[in-house]
């Protein structure tokens, strides 16, 4: 019985020293690879010896020292081989401080296969001095060749189109490629100078997060061009249907009025031609001649008070989203005026992108100098005197005045309007 103790002790002891003697070889300078290993391995050895002896029967052929060695109490054969594996346990854990708290050849190699980039080292002539686990393995998605040289390495790199694992995404200098995993690896290429010696650096970037990033960034603008273009086209419209009820405004009030004349002169006409006074001449006449000028100067001759004409621009400004600022005297019973700001409203929003309109005027001897500008940022050639800018200019200068547009940052118009206040 005491045999077999003392046997099982030996072998956890010959495991012990085992892991101790391999943790510990590395550092060849400490004492106990060099010297305490083999005394404590011979010594385990001996106690096993022993007990086989005993084992097998043959213990009565040991030399006295040995008979009397075993024939020791056994709490001393477990006390040193017990001893031994607290001290291997020591050694162990030493080790493992030294490792985590010290630099060496092998941390510094683990520092840079744990890092989460790919890196490539090389001398001038492009060969390898350091490559990292990382690196390695990416090498291994784009080629199945072996690399020894990092010029050859980074020439295919840059001529890498498309593969079953990976596909080039960024044909710049700095070439990307997403791979099989979706993850996505940009390579880039450096010059580390030393005091006298110059060094090629390789770097492989893990950038999943940026390329993702960025395609749901392009997908947005892609998204806000559509609205964009959509919200151009409600713009578009909305002057358009401006324009269309100025003009069945205007065809409604000729309409009125050339009805009123013909009806008029049929009334006339159907009673006594003889008795076709001249009060009733000059009513026929009247009517005729205000149809008749109506459609020669191509514009509505509707009254409107002061109260209703800004009115209808600030709720027409409130309605467009547009903030709409007047100040000084401004003519408000010229309907020309107020169609003309009404058209710098529309061409601000569709072509400048304004947020607010203002309108400056001062009454001056012989008319108003009116000047409308917005805060957008109008192209040069943005803005064409088309329809209602025509319309706006012959109905100014029907009456006198002048009108110049300017397209610096944004829509400008500058009007002087002869006709005073009515």
């Amino acid at each position: 019985m005491k045999h077999e103790i003392i046997m099982a002790t030996a072998y956890f002891t010959v495991l012990m020293l085992s892991a101790a003697s391999a943790v510990r070889w590395l550092r060849m300078r400490h004492l106990f690879p060099m010297f305490f290993a083999p005394i404590f391995v011979c010594f385990t050895l001996y106690e096993l010896v022993i007990c086989y002896q005993v084992k097998f029967g043959t213990f009565d052929n040991l030399d006295r020292y040995t008979q009397a060695w075993y024939n020791l109490p056994i709490w001393v054969h477990e006390a040193i081989l017990l001893l031994e594996d607290i001290f291997c346990l020591i050694l162990v854990q030493r080790e493992r401080y030294v490792r985590r708290h010290s630099i060496n050849v092998n941390s510094v190699a683990d520092a840079l296969n744990n890092v989460d980039c790919g890196l490539m080292y090389s001398e001038w002539d492009g060969t390898i001095v350091l490559i990292n686990h990382k690196m390695w393995q990416l090498a291994r998605i784009f080629s199945d060749a072996q690399y020894y040289n990092a010029l050859d390495f980074w020439r295919m790199i840059i001529s890498f189109d498309e593969s079953a694992d990976a596909k080039r995404i960024d044909f710049t200098s700095w070439p990307a490629f997403l791979l099989k995993d979706n993850t996505v690896w940009s390579f880039e290429r450096s010059i580390l100078s030393d005091a006298d010696k110059r060094y090629l650096e390789i770097v492989a970037r893990d950038v999943t997060d940026l390329y993702n990033k960025r395609v749901k960034v392009e997908e947005e603008i892609k998204e806000l061009s559509s609205v964009q273009g959509r919200l151009q086209e409600v713009l578009k419209n909305i002057s358009t249907t401006g324009n269309d009820e100025e003009l069945l405004a205007y065809k409604v009030h000729i309409h009125d009025r050339l009805g009123n004349a013909i009806l008029r002169t049929r009334q006339i006409l159907r009673g006594n031609v003889q008795n076709f006074e001249e009060p009733a001449r000059e009513s026929i006449l009247g009517l005729w001649t205000n149809t008749i000028k109506a459609f020669k100067n191509n514009r509505l001759e509707v009254e409107q008070n002061k109260e209703g004409s800004l009115a209808a621009l600030y709720s027409q400004a409130e309605t467009l989203g547009i903030e709409l600022f007047m100040f000084g005297d401004f003519p408000v019973y010229n309907e020309v005026a107020i169609r003309a700001v009404r058209e710098a409203m529309y061409n601000s929003i569709r072509h400048a992108y304004a947020n607010s309109l203002t309108v400056e005027s001062y009454k001056e001897d012989g008319g108003y100098r009116v000047h409308i500008y917005d805060d957008g940022k109008a192209q040069s050639d943005a803005v064409v005197e088309g329809g209602g800018l025509k319309s706006i200019r012959r109905g100014v200068e029907e009456q006198g005045g002048s009108m110049r547009v300017a397209v610096p940052e944004g829509v400008e118009l500058f009007i002087f309007f002869k006709e005073e206040a009515k």
